[in-house]
């Protein structure tokens, strides 16, 4: 009795782990591309990467962004992805007020065990509405560092926050949580970008 109450735990776990290894996340790997040098500096651009909206839509990056400018909020840990949701009132109200701009979150996440990917996922999923989940993207990356550093991030401790143009050249960047003087100075730097055609 003891001996088949051990052999059907082994395989409820086996298969919870088998669903865990198909369900979950790919890990993704990254592909830093080369950008012309600007008159006011080094050009940086977002990575070809490729990963999954929280609606389960697989996009590759910077392709999938859609506006002629692009807020992406980039955290890289659970902590800070928990106050991505603070910048969310400010975000939908500089989408209403500017055509053309687009926001993004991309949980720009270690490579994970395929199970805890799934949990981190699913859990995201439940708690987000369906607007947020299209525009929310989660990346388990091989080399978080090589993500970090084609970006110009000097460190992983810091939500990062991008406005990048259509071809997905940093136009702005900076780090920190939400505060009132990064908010403001977020809203003159978008009030700065031509979205004319």
């Amino acid at each position: 009795m003891k001996m088949r109450l051990l052999l059907f735990i082994g395989l409820i776990v086996s298969g919870a782990l088998l669903v865990a290894i198909t369900q979950a996340p790919e890990v993704s790997s990254i592909e830093v591309t080369d950008c012309v040098q600007s008159s006011i500096g080094d050009c940086v651009s977002f990575p070809i990467v490729t990963g999954d909206t929280l609606n389960g839509e697989t996009v590759t990056l910077p392709e999938f962004f859609a506006g002629k400018y692009n807020l992406v909020v980039v955290p890289f840990n659970r902590e800070q992805q928990e106050g991505v949701l603070d910048w969310l009132p400010i975000v939908q109200g500089l989408q209403a007020d500017y055509d053309g701009l687009a926001y993004y979150s991309v949980g720009a996440l270690p490579d994970l065990s395929a199970g805890v990917r799934l949990m981190i996922s699913g859990g995201m999923t439940l708690v987000l509405e369906p607007e947020v989940r299209d525009v929310s993207v989660l990346l388990y990356l091989e080399d978080q560092q090589l993500f970090a550093d084609s970006l110009g991030v000097d460190s992983l401790d810091e939500t990062q926050l991008f406005i990048l143009n259509r071809d997905g050249e940093v136009v702005w960047q900076a780090s920190g949580v939400y505060n009132d003087a990064l908010a403001d100075e977020l809203q003159e730097q978008i009030a700065g970008l031509s979205f004319s055609a």
